[in-house]
């Protein structure tokens, strides 16, 4: 019995850096981002960084880019400006890319670990148990992680399309792969 708490201790702790995983990605750009978008566009884009400012906290990552946005003097300074911000949300997404492959391997392995434990100790059906449950668990994490996946290129892309609509005019490069367009 104590192989099945241990190895649901390790499954739930699997489980919950995927959704610590899924909720960062999340929490990279503001829900109400994507619909400011428009509403940008169809203004006049010696406007759009103000209204931009004043629609969003000035502690969020769309806020620091407003503010680097509106102190910089150019088009050029701006696309650099532009292209910054999207390295740091580049390397905040990066940095958390391992979270979820990390999860399903700790699940999996931790659940093979604690059955064949139960196994060695005679436990047949606490070794069968154990594995069935931890190939769930680690099957939970694969969907979190994949929906962390979908999350994230929605994210990037409103992130090039924001930029878009605050730098018009800027020297733009399609990008490559997973990376963000350079602006600049």
């Amino acid at each position: 019995m104590l192989l099945v708490v241990l190895a649901s201790l390790v499954v739930a702790c699997s489980l919950s850096l995927s959704i610590f995983h899924l909720r960062a990605v999340k929490g990279a750009l503001r829900s109400d981002t994507g619909p400011l978008v428009p509403k940008l566009l169809r203004s006049r884009p010696e406007d759009r960084v103000g209204a931009f400012r004043a629609a969003v906290p000035p502690e969020s990552w769309e806020g620091r880019l407003g503010e680097t946005l509106e102190e910089s003097p150019s088009v050029e300074l701006r696309a650099a400006a532009a292209n910054e911000a999207l390295g740091d949300l580049q390397l905040l997404f990066s940095s958390r890319a391992r979270w979820a492959p990390s999860a399903i391997r700790i699940a999996l392995l931790g659940g093979l670990l604690f059955g064949a434990l139960g196994l060695i100790r005679g436990e047949w059906l606490v070794g069968v148990v154990v594995v069935i449950g931890s190939a769930l668990g680690a099957g939970a994490c694969a969907m979190l992680s994949s929906r962390a996946r979908e999350v994230e290129k929605t994210q990037r892309k409103l992130a090039d399309e924001l930029v878009e609509a605050l730098v018009p005019g800027a020297p733009r490069q399609e990008s490559v792969g997973r990376r963000f367009k350079d602006v600049w």
